[in-house]
């Protein structure tokens, strides 16, 4: 979302945006059911209670309902929401920017294994997305793209904040946010390319 949103209405415009909420959608419930599993063990956090309950699916259902039924918002709120909507990307990086001043950024660029994750993250991952979106019809070509951007796009920084909110190690987890944007600099425009080419 703080990277792929911006860089997806770049390319694609406003209207792309439509294409990859659903994939925020399931990505913040994966998160926080299984992701939250993995950093506690607990169990409890798959229930449907926690699931219904929680903030994010909350907010979903509540924009189904104004995008299904069209209802208009008064101008206050649609600015207040676009202005908040504005500062999801700033807001992202200054967290990160904050978890950062934390890590050994030296130490950090020696380390293998943040390699290893990003390229995983970073090409496989998008490289098997790229694949499975070839079976989508041509008619589809902006959906298509929308998520495979959103796909190719670096380890999202609410993994350093689910790391330190359950007392992980957040500082590895921000040094895979760093290290993969810095890399997506160069392995997002080679998967678009190579979906153009593809496709």
């Amino acid at each position: 979302g703080f990277f792929g949103i911006p860089l997806i209405i770049a390319i694609l415009g406003n209207d792309s945006v439509f294409y990859i909420a659903a994939f925020i959608g399931f990505l913040n419930l994966l998160q926080f059911t299984y992701g939250k599993v993995l950093l506690t063990g607990d169990q409890k956090s798959m229930s449907a209670k926690q699931v219904l309950t929680a903030p994010f699916f909350i907010a979903i259902l509540i924009g189904l309902f104004f995008f299904i039924t069209q209802l208009p918002l008064p101008g206050i709120v649609t600015r207040t929401l676009e202005i908040t909507t504005n500062l999801n990307t700033p807001l992202a990086m200054f967290t990160v920017g904050v978890y950062l001043a934390q890590t050994d950024i030296l130490a950090m660029l020696k380390k293998a294994v943040l390699y290893k994750i990003s390229f995983a993250r970073m090409f496989l991952i998008p490289l098997v997305v790229l694949l499975l979106l070839k079976f989508v019809p041509d008619p589809w070509h902006a959906c298509k793209l929308a998520v495979l951007i959103a796909a190719a796009c670096p380890v999202g920084s609410n993994v350093a904040v689910y790391a330190q909110l359950y007392n992980s190690d957040y500082r590895y987890a921000v040094e895979t946010v760093v290290i993969s944007t810095i890399i997506s600099i160069i392995t997002i425009p080679v998967i678009v390319f190579i979906a153009e080419h593809f496709w």
